[in-house]
């Protein structure tokens, strides 16, 4: 009895060990350069006060919090995949153009608040009113 425990306690933590992600705290200057130029461009005033690399056993890519509870996470090349905005909104300058003019021509005064871009290359924007709004790569709305 107490062999067969030790093995399934064994095996239980083997298998946590290579499931565990490898994560480690790093400077901004050790993020890609496209994140570097992302950050710069669009949070300027704000202060990163975590990046962090993530390795998984089938996703690399980092993860970014600014001084306003904004996070963002990149790719492995530096190319943002999600973003939630911690403060108000997500700059308008971030958000993309057929996105906003569909906001705009449509006259939905709510805020972009979240942005994920999915393996598809959709992106999902996600409103202050609660409202999700799905783009194909295109920027055709999916209803």
């Amino acid at each position: 009895m107490k062999k067969s425990i030790l093995l399934v306690l064994s095996v239980m933590f083997c298998c946590s060990v290579m499931t565990a992600q490898n994560v480690k705290e790093i400077d901004v200057k050790k993020l890609p350069d496209m994140a570097q130029r992302t950050l710069s461009a669009y949070f300027q005033g704000r202060t990163v006060t975590q990046a962090m690399y993530i390795n998984e056993k089938m996703d690399r890519h980092y993860e970014v919090s600014l001084d306003d509870a904004t996070i963002i996470h990149f790719d492995k090349h530096g190319v943002w995949k999600f973003v939630k905005a911690g403060g108000d909104a997500i700059p308008d300058c971030m958000i993309p153009g057929m996105v906003l003019m569909h906001l705009q021509k449509n006259k939905i005064e709510a805020k972009v608040v979240g942005m994920m871009r999915d393996k598809d290359k959709n992106y999902i924007i996600d409103l202050s009113d609660g409202t999700t709004l799905t783009f194909t790569e295109t920027f055709k709305l999916v209803e």
